[in-house]
C-alpha cells in the first residue's frame, strides 16, 4: 500500500506542480497589474508637470524674510487698480502676494491643475487669517513663507480660518476679495478682449531629451520673435535676473509691453 501511495504522489507530483506554477503565475500577474495601476496613479498625479514644491523651493534659504526675489523686479504701477491675469499660477503663493502687496483692482490666478488651485485658495484664507487688521503699509516686504505674521500660524490651527463671506455682488478692490482662483485649461478659454491690464506667465522646465531634440521647430530663442512680429507687442524689457542660490530658479523676468 506504501509502494502504491508513493507512486500515485509521484504520479500526481507534475500535475501539483503545474497547478502550483499557474497559481504562482496568477499572483505574479496580479502583483505586476498592482504595481502598474500605481505608476499609473503617480503619474497622472503630475499629468501637467507641475511642481507642488515649487515655491518652497524657489526661496532664498538663507533670507531673512523668504521673499521671492522676483516681486520686487516688477513696477507696482503694473498692478496697482489694474486687472491681473496670472497664468499657471501654480498653488498662489505668487498671485496672492500681490494681492495684498501690489494693490491690484483685481487678479486672476488660473492652473489647470486642480489639486493646487485648492491649495492657493487655502492660501488666501490663510494669508488673510494672519494679517494685522489695522495694516495698511502694502509696500512692506510680504514674507511667503508666513513665518512672520501678525499673528502666529498657530492661530489657525486653533481657531480655523476667518470667514470671507461677502454679500450678494460685492465688489471690493481690497485684499482678500481682489484675488480669485480657477482650474481650467487657459488654452481653450473664451476670453473678453481688453479684459486684462497685465498678464503673468511663469516658465515650465523642459525636459532635456525635448530641447535636445532637433525635430522641435520652436524654441525658446524664438519667443522674442514670435511675440513681438506675430503676436503684436510693442516693445520687450529684461527686468533682471532675480538672486537665487538654488540651480534652476535664477531665470531672468521679461515684460512684454502692447
Amino acid at each position: 500500500m506504501k509502494r502504491s501511495n508513493s507512486s500515485s504522489e509521484e504520479q500526481d507530483f507534475p500535475q501539483k506542480k503545474a497547478n502550483y506554477n499557474k497559481v504562482k503565475e496568477g499572483k505574479n500577474i496580479e502583483e505586476d497589474m498592482r504595481h502598474k495601476e500605481e505608476m499609473i496613479q503617480k503619474l497622472s498625479e503630475k499629468a501637467y508637470g507641475n511642481y507642488n514644491a515649487y515655491y518652497t523651493a524657489r526661496r532664498l534659504p538663507k533670507a531673512k524674510c523668504n521673499i521671492d526675489p522676483r516681486i520686487d523686479l516688477l513696477d507696482s504701477a503694473l498692478f496697482k487698480d489694474k486687472c491681473v491675469l496670472d497664468i499657471g499660477c501654480n498653488s498662489g503663493n505668487i498671485t496672492v502676494a500681490l494681492a495684498k502687496k501690489k494693490q491690484p483692482k483685481h487678479i486672476h490666478g488660473v492652473d489647470i491643475d486642480e489639486s493646487l488651485i485648492k491649495k492657493a485658495e487655502n492660501n488666501i484664507r490663510l494669508v488673510y487669517s494672519l494679517s494685522n487688521p489695522q495694516e495698511e503699509d502694502f509696500e512692506e516686504p510680504f514674507n511667503l513663507t508666513l513665518t512672520s505674521h501678525y499673528f502666529p500660524l498657530s492661530m489657525t490651527h486653533m481657531f480655523g480660518f476667518l470667514p470671507m463671506n461677502a454679500p450678494p455682488d460685492f465688489r471690493s478692490t481690497t485684499f482678500p476679495y481682489n484675488v480669485s482662483f480657477k482650474a481650467v485649461d487657459w488654452t481653450k478659454e473664451q476670453v473678453e478682449k481688453e479684459k486684462y491690464d497685465t498678464i503673468l506667465a511663469r516658465a515650465k522646465h523642459v525636459d532635456p531629451s525635448l530641447d535636445a531634440d532637433e525635430d522641435l521647430q520652436f524654441r525658446p530663442e524664438h519667443y522674442k520673435d514670435y511675440l513681438l512680429n506675430e503676436v503684436g507687442f510693442k516693445s520687450f524689457t529684461d527686468l533682471g535676473i532675480p538672486s537665487n542660490e538654488d540651480k534652476g530658479f535664477s531665470r531672468p523676468v521679461i515684460l512684454y509691453t502692447k
